[in-house]
């Protein structure tokens, strides 16, 4: 039961992001026959591509794509896209405004492409997928398959701790698949911290943390009723244990500002228990040229049934 109602909530999302797609692309084709907005809408083919994950103290980085990239939707089409080789990786602080006073200023590192990440198999076993588990940072969740063997900490004489939330974190019996995630490697430290990854030819001014509600435009407005419309109708035959949230309860967590121009990037998040209490935190990411948003991206972490 508990299977199907992720499979459940998962599809509710999908579905949810189909919507918003399209949406997008109407509102888009209809800027585009506005002489007058064209300038405007062409920015938007200069905006790096933002990807996110987490740099660990052993100097691998961990990266995913966005859940709603147009052209990342179908597989075959997200096998064979081209990841950069090398990222600027910009550190996000803990997401909690209380514990965000812990964090430690760092330098934005420049990584290297690696490899993707597959399923590995030894002796008909799968090694551990649990990624913070792999990287030693956390002892107390169980193993995604075999464990793997140790890293020599005492190499690098750190201490080894939390900058922020660990962005693959999850409840102590579930494990994420992490194929398709990519692995990028820089200098190792002592800390573990979620990033923003952009491509190295991105002029980063600065970058400013933030906090209170995300703002909401008028077409999301429209967007997010629509979304709660839909919801309430696939779920009309369900009983609800939980109140699913939407992105009008976001909160900002960073604001990174581009040099000679007026776009940034801008970052927040939501936890989502969904209906069924399968929790999630989805992060956003909004390009942004002056006040108005220009490309969102949506990043989903599964994290277990409550």
């Amino acid at each position: 039961m508990i299977k199907n109602l992720k499979c459940y909530c998962n599809i509710t999302f999908v579905v949810s992001l189909i919507i918003l797609s399209t949406h997008s692309q109407k509102l888009q084709a209809q800027q585009l026959d506005k002489p007058e907005l064209k300038q405007k809408v062409e920015v938007q083919q200069n905006i790096p591509n933002a990807y996110m994950g987490q740099y660990y103290p052993s100097g691998r980085v961990y990266l995913r794509a966005p859940n709603n990239r147009s052209n990342l939707r179908d597989p075959s089409s997200y096998n064979n896209f081209k990841w950069p080789e090398k990222l600027a990786i910009i550190p996000i602080p803990f997401l909690n405004i209380i514990d965000r006073k812990k964090t430690k200023p760092i330098k934005i590192k420049t990584a290297t492409y690696e490899r993707v990440l597959t399923k590995k198999f030894i002796n008909n076993h799968l090694f551990t997928s649990y990624i913070p588990n792999y990287e030693e940072m956390d002892d107390h969740h169980d193993f995604c398959g075999l464990p793997t063997k140790k890293h020599k900490k005492k190499k690098h004489k750190l201490t080894y701790g939390y900058n922020s939330n660990d962005f693959y974190s999850a409840l102590s019996f579930h494990c994420e698949s992490i194929e398709q995630l990519r692995l990028y490697t820089t200098k190792p430290s002592a800390l573990s911290y979620t990033v923003i990854a952009v491509p190295v030819s991105t002029a980063i001014n600065y970058v400013r943390y933030v906090s209170g509600k995300r703002p909401i435009s008028i077409s999301e407005k429209i967007e997010i009723r629509k979304w709660k419309l839909g919801i309430a109708k696939l779920t009309k035959d369900y009983d609800c244990n939980y109140e699913p949230s939407y992105f009008d309860s976001a909160i900002m967590i960073a604001m990174i500002h581009l040099k000679g121009s007026k776009d940034k990037i801008r970052l927040s998040y939501y936890e989502n228990p969904g209906c069924a209490g399968h929790q999630t935190i989805v992060y956003l990411i909004d390009i942004l040229h002056n006040t108005n948003i220009k490309h969102r991206y949506f990043y989903v972490q599964y994290q277990g049934a409550l």
